[in-house]
Parts: C-alpha cells; structure tokens; sequence
C-alpha cells in the first residue's frame, strides 16, 4: 500500500517537472510533442448528442501559444505525443492502455 502510494507520488512529480520544462519550450518543439485530446459528441438514434468518442489532434497555432505555464497544460486538455499515436479516435467503451510515463496533463 505505501509502495503504491510512493510511486505514484514520484510520477505525479516527474509529470509536474516535465509540464514546467515542457511549457518553456519554442511552439515548434511544442507543435512536435503534444497533443490536444476532447470529447467528439456524436447524435445517438432519437438524435440527442451523447458523449461517443475521444479525438487526440495535433494543435493550432494559436493553441500552441496558449501554453505556457503548467497550469494552462491541463486547463487546454493536453497529452504528450510520447507513447501514443499522432492522431486517432477512441472509441467508447474500448479497452486502450495508458501509458504510465506520457503524461495526461487534461
């Protein structure tokens, strides 16, 4: 229990230092490493937009410049490309593995 406990704090550090350096990086650097994953909404059979998929994307220019700071990693719904593919659509209730040490700052 306490192991678990310690290594998820060393990970959870680890991502912190990472979003800090990651944030001081040129936005071509940051165009190569992160992605930007959201909510596809697709309209269920009575036509009613429900939760479907998730999309990971390369970023727009103009995201690209909206992080800075750690903070703003999270609050644009951010991952590292590191791990995963370029682009993609998960699909709902699929099974995918996460991958422990690519950060998911969303």
């Amino acid at each position: 229990n306490k192991y678990m406990h310690n290594m998820f704090d060393v990970i959870y550090m680890l991502e912190i230092l990472e979003g800090k350096a990651v944030a001081k990086l040129d936005t071509n650097q940051k165009y190569d490493l992160l992605r930007k994953i959201e909510n596809e909404y697709k309209p269920d059979p009575d036509g009613n937009s429900v939760y479907a998929t998730n999309v990971v994307r390369r970023l727009k220019p103009e995201e690209l410049t909206k992080l800075t700071t750690f903070n703003s990693l999270i609050e644009h719904d951010i991952i590292t490309r590191r791990g995963y593919v370029d682009e993609a659509t998960y699909k709902r209730n699929g099974y995918y593995t996460i991958n422990l040490f690519s950060p998911i700052y969303s």
